[in-house]
């Protein structure tokens, strides 16, 4: 009744369980839709409505400027997914897309000849599914122009790594010692032809990172050189090899980038890692000069840092900082006599002229 009375609707935001026939009626009655925003609830019950999202995105192809499908614990089935992407490849205006499900739709574009053409693209891999198919279809199916806003979980093994703590001793730099072997064989086969040649093609294109990870921001920043900003929810700061053949000249990275946040894994490295933030805050400081906001989040443990090596870090970096508008660091106490204190405080103060 309500669709039916409002023949002008431009945007329409559905949360759903079961979709069958609310799509039926959004095909019927929204002709000129501009904005389609599809998420399933949790626990959705199974029912065969993805059959008719390719029809329903067909019949709003002409119209369409953002197209958002989200299916968090669904999937989408392999032959409905195709048939989505020849559906969203009809859609010549579109400027934001996103299919997101359980297991990515992506993986299932590969051999395909349909060619999706949008201006921003919001893209979740984890490196636990299969996610140099996904960078690989992204890399072949969508415009070269696209930008990417990313949400990268760096955790190979989710149950014997991501919710784990294996540590051979007392923690060392960055947590090398804190990761199973499986994920350092894993991460040692990425120094490979492959993974240089798909990540220079799809790094490029990434403007926005959201990124869960313990690996280091310069790993970030040679993968991705053109971000804007970053956020990082991080337990260690250990360092990888990387492949000699990525660029790693600091002129061409991270140019762009404004804003960092990092927000500390409260279970973990608060009270494990004092090097956490030295690593990650030089490494920021040294890719991007011209950056202005700093956050870094510890708000529920506390961070442990070692205050004199970052202090000696951040004396390197003095000219990176003359743009920087605006540092918040939230931690409510010192770990075990250890973390910040008002010397970093007065470092700022001292070193960055523009600070609001």
């Amino acid at each position: 009744t309500v669709l039916t009375s409002m023949p002008r609707l431009q945007s329409l935001e559905l949360h759903f369980w079961t979709g069958e026939c609310f799509f039926d009626i959004i095909k019927d009655t929204c002709e000129g839709l501009r904005e389609l925003i599809l998420s399933r609830q949790r626990q959705g019950r199974a029912t065969k409505d993805y059959e008719k999202l390719p029809g329903l995105v067909s019949a709003l192809a002409t119209s369409l400027r953002v197209l958002i499908i989200d299916s968090v614990d669904v999937n989408i089935p392999a032959k409905e997914a195709r048939e989505l992407q020849r559906a969203v490849s009809e859609c010549r205006h579109l400027e934001c897309l996103k299919l997101e499900a359980e297991e990515s739709p992506w993986v299932h574009f590969h051999n395909s000849r349909y060619k999706i053409a949008t201006k921003r693209l919001i893209l979740s891999i984890r490196k636990s599914y299969q996610y140099l198919a996904i960078v690989r279809n992204v890399n072949r199916c969508v415009d070269n122009a696209v930008k990417i806003q990313l949400t990268f979980d760096t955790y190979v093994d989710i149950d014997n790594h991501k919710h784990a703590f294996f540590s051979h001793g007392p923690i060392i730099g960055g947590g090398e010692n804190t990761v199973a072997q499986s994920t350092k064989d894993f991460e040692q086969k990425e120094v490979s032809a492959s993974f240089h040649k798909l990540m220079t093609e799809f790094g490029p294109k990434v403007v926005e990172l959201q990124s869960e990870t313990d690996i280091r921001s310069e790993y970030l920043a040679i993968l991705f050189p053109n971000l804007e900003s970053v956020e990082l929810f991080a337990r260690a700061s250990r360092k990888l090899d990387m492949d000699a053949r990525f660029a790693t000249d600091k002129a061409n990275i991270w140019q762009k980038m404004t804003k960092f946040t990092l927000e500390v894994d409260p279970g973990f490295s608060s009270s494990c890692n004092e090097f956490l933030l030295v690593h990650h805050l030089s490494d920021i400081l040294s890719f991007a000069p011209n950056i202005k906001i700093v956050k870094v989040l510890a708000s529920q443990a506390g961070l442990k840092v070692a205050e004199y090596s970052l202090l000696l870090a951040l004396n390197k970096l003095r000219e990176n900082v003359t743009s920087l508008e605006e540092v918040a660091i939230l931690s409510p106490y010192k770990m075990h006599g250890q973390g910040i204190t008002h010397q970093t405080a007065m470092w700022f103060i001292t070193n960055c002229p523009k600070l609001r």
